[in-house]
């Protein structure tokens, strides 16, 4: 996520903003009434210019607003008040008095390391914090282990065993005298790769036959393009890796472009030439193609439906799989306001979870058209909730993991019809609005969804940061 370099400057100013409306309220008096403090000034200075000015996230905004909403309110100068609701221990309440010297002597009985919920932060936190600097520790381990692995097995034909080593990029296979190849360690584990990535990446993928017909479907049209652009890209990544196995083998010369991929498959990243669509930037070589694989799969399951005659309207489609997710999400915009008869500036969408299980709905590639019921809906699969579980009942409840939600559905409703507003509604009892991202690095926001939640836990939704990520 964004990182904000919020400074002393900014607290001070804060302070300064709090000082000055309770000189205002209080005209020279030592006591102010709690009830008479203009709290909606002082929040809202705080949250849109103190704090605020620097935030240009919606949902940041939100995490800064649940905190000023929970601390700055006339019920904070009851003895009783709790400054941080924590479940796992007791409450961390109020100090009593009203001296400089009660509030130190409150602040040195604090624990030395306040546990993360006393920031709205899960209590595995830091333990998650160290899993993944761990991952990535172990990766830069690996791929120095690898480097250095080179360096002792690559060396300059004619050269003893103390000669010099080269550069990966220029290393080609050599020949001994037995005439048998030998190859330096980085290129064996090339070629063994390259060799297996083959094998488990389709040959190729089913084309979708256009016509007239089926033209006139938004959802064809998305579908189509997304089968256009992976088997490019497949073409693509089946060419440049047969070339790789005949450059191990000594039997391909070596070009610019082949050097600078032996250089990304020895390194583990992605090459450029790769990255048509979205991934997260922490990804390996090896994490893209198995998720390449993945998304293949699916463009040959929505080939085949296709090719039988099916409904693309019954698969449950994995959009955060698709290369151009929001296209696909404006599709189905599109085809209900072709079969309902309305406008697209009337249509509201909400993302129904878990609720895509529903009978006569199944991924049957000839099961005929959807029910009346399900003109205006469409299953999704491949979602995951952070920080949150779908409990029994449908809301949606803290979690200090992330759990993978059952087929879903996107469902778009008429903005005009009274329940649609109340459905969407952020501001009814129990309704908090979550992020849908694309990555689990939510560097990419594809919409926001209104959820049924308990009504205690509407601030720690965005205190935890609990988000749906379609992707990866």
């Amino acid at each position: 996520g964004k990182v904000y370099e919020f400074n002393e400057a900014d607290q001070s100013c804060g302070l300064a903003t709090i000082d000055h409306w309770l000189d205002v309220v209080g005209h020279g008096r030592a006591n102010v009434s709690p009830d008479k403090i203009p709290w909606d000034a002082i929040k809202t200075l705080l949250t849109q210019s103190v704090y605020g000015g620097r935030i240009d996230n919606d949902f940041d905004k939100q995490l800064l607003e649940s905190f000023v909403e929970s601390l700055f309110k006339a019920q904070s100068f009851d003895l009783d008040f709790a400054l941080v609701q924590d479940s796992d221990s007791a409450d961390v309440a109020i100090p009593e008095g009203t001296k400089p010297e009660h509030f130190l002597a409150w602040v040195q009985q604090l624990p030395e390391r306040e546990p993360p919920t006393w920031l709205g932060l899960p209590s595995n936190a830091e333990k998650l914090l160290l899993i993944a600097k761990g991952h990535s520790l172990m990766g830069k381990v690996r791929r120095m282990k690898s480097l250095t692995d080179d360096e002792e097995a690559v060396y300059t034909p004619g050269e003893s065993d103390g000669g010099a080593s080269v550069d990966p990029s220029a290393a080609t296979a050599s020949t001994d005298s037995a005439g048998a190849a030998t190859q330096p360690a980085w290129m064996r584990t090339i070629a063994s790769l390259t060799a297996t990535w083959l094998d488990v990446l389709p040959a190729s993928v089913t084309t979708m036959v256009k016509d007239v017909e089926r033209m006139k479907s938004p959802l064809f049209r998305v579908f189509a393009r997304e089968n256009q652009v992976g088997r490019s890209l497949l073409n693509t990544v089946r060419r440049d890796m047969q070339d790789l196995v005949q450059v191990c083998a000594g039997t391909l010369k070596q070009t610019n472009h082949l050097r600078s991929l032996l250089d990304d498959f020895n390194k583990g990243t992605i090459p450029t030439h790769w990255q048509r669509y979205k991934v997260p930037q922490t990804f390996t070589m090896t994490q893209w193609l198995g998720d390449f694989q993945q998304r293949l799969t699916q463009l040959g399951t929505i080939a085949q439906c296709v090719t039988a005659g099916g409904e693309l309207d019954r698969l449950a489609i994995w959009f955060g799989g698709l290369f151009y997710p929001e296209a696909f999400i404006t599709a189905t915009r599109q085809a209900v306001a072709q079969r309902m008869g309305w406008s697209l500036e009337q249509l509201q969408m909400v993302l129904e979870l878990g609720q895509g299980s529903v009978p006569g709905n199944d991924m049957d590639v000839d099961g005929g058209a959807p029910a009346e019921a399900d003109l205006a809906a469409f299953r999704v699969t491949g979602l995951r909730i952070e920080g949150g579980h779908l409990a029994k009942g449908g809301n949606l409840e803290l979690s200090p993991s992330a759990s993978k939600l059952p087929v879903s559905q996107i469902r778009w409703l008429n903005k005009s019809d009274p329940a649609t507003a109340a459905l969407v509604d952020p501001n009814q009892p129990g309704r908090a609005t979550l992020p849908v991202y694309l990555n689990a690095d939510r560097r990419e926001l594809l919409f926001s969804i209104p959820v049924q939640v308990h009504a205690q836990d509407t601030l720690k939704m965005s205190q935890r940061a609990v988000a749906v990520v379609a992707g990866v």
